[in-house]
């Protein structure tokens, strides 16, 4: 079948880009089961008589996994798009020839491998542009700061120290406070 063959060379290509580069770090979204991801990839490639090649997991980064442990799992909600999706929109990053899982299916079963095509390349500009957002702190997620940071001291601490403004204002209370206490000892206990 033609079919086949696209795939083998396709999962072939993908396979010896992967040995090429033994050390490079794999950040992937939920791609961490028999299937759908990695180990999908390599049975697949079994099927059709390629020589699949297995990624390390110490190599192996679930974004969303990651994505919980700094936002806690209200990260996003998972209706009516999935997180991903729902996560772009919530910080207006286009979703333009994004599909749903559902949709990528019918789209596979309709063989519409342009639309999938376009789907995957969009999804990828997605998940980087949120892992820019991510690092530079200007994520926009749906869980609240007191689920993220907790009622804490060290919760607290952690607030004002990742948010900008809270440090300035925090500041200058400090300074503020600091020349009222200055002022009281020198007038009242010398």
């Amino acid at each position: 079948m033609e079919y086949d063959m696209v795939e083998l060379s396709m999962l072939t290509e993908f396979t010896n880009f992967v040995k090429d580069h033994p050390t490079a770090k794999w950040i992937h979204w939920n791609m961490r089961d028999s299937n759908y991801g990695f180990l999908a990839i390599n049975n697949r490639l079994r099927i059709l008589n390629g020589q699949p090649y297995v990624i390390p997991d110490d190599l192996k980064f679930d974004f969303p996994r990651i994505l919980q442990l700094i936002y806690t799992d209200n990260y996003e909600v998972n209706r009516p798009k999935g997180r991903l999706l729902n996560l772009a929109e919530r910080n207006d990053i286009t979703t333009v020839n994004a599909m749903t899982g559902q949709e990528e299916a019918d789209a596979f079963d309709n063989k519409d491998y342009l639309k999938l095509h376009m789907s995957t390349l969009r999804k990828v500009d997605i998940i980087q542009v949120i892992i820019n957002k991510a690092e530079s702190n200007e994520l926009i997620v749906n869980a609240s700061n007191k689920q993220i940071y907790g009622l804490t001291i060290n919760g607290i601490l952690t607030l004002v120290k990742d948010t900008p403004w809270l440090v300035v204002m925090c500041t200058a209370f400090g300074y503020c406070l600091n020349l009222v206490v200055n002022y009281v000892i020198d007038k009242y206990l010398k």
